[in-house]
């Protein structure tokens, strides 16, 4: 794997802790301005030795993809007791928040018109699949 330059690695630095590519150009290159650093970034998170660098910084710091889903987990499964008679129930508000994380993780949107993408698929592509 190809080694990092100072800026490259002061890029990795600072995306870990601030979690935006522009910001962390800004600050490790010589440029002002917003457009060019977004474009840099995009090219930096582009290269397989600064992914693999970034991938490692964030392990170091504990972050996994497996604990940030952790909680949506635990949301989608949770439960409450009811004060009065002490039952135990689904927590719904609580699912459908998770639920809906969930989706977002997932690259579910609606459109303007309140159908999902998926919806948005199968219309594009009604003549294809003779719906």
């Amino acid at each position: 794997m190809k080694r990092l330059t100072q800026k490259q690695q002061g890029f990795v630095r600072d995306y870990v802790k601030m979690k935006n590519g522009t910001k962390a150009i800004i600050k490790n290159y010589k440029v002002t301005k917003e457009k060019t650093a977004s474009a840099m970034a995009v090219e930096n998170l582009g290269k397989p030795s600064i992914q693999n660098a970034i991938d490692k910084a964030l392990v170091k710091h504990n972050i996994t993809l497996d604990r940030a889903l952790k909680p949506i987990d635990n949301g989608l499964n949770a439960m409450k007791q009811d004060n009065i008679s002490g039952a135990i129930s689904e927590d719904l508000n609580i699912q459908l928040k998770a639920s809906d994380r969930a989706l977002k993780l997932l690259g579910v949107t609606q459109s303007n018109s309140g159908q999902t993408a998926f919806v948005n698929v199968i219309n594009i592509d009604k003549e294809k699949y003779k719906l």
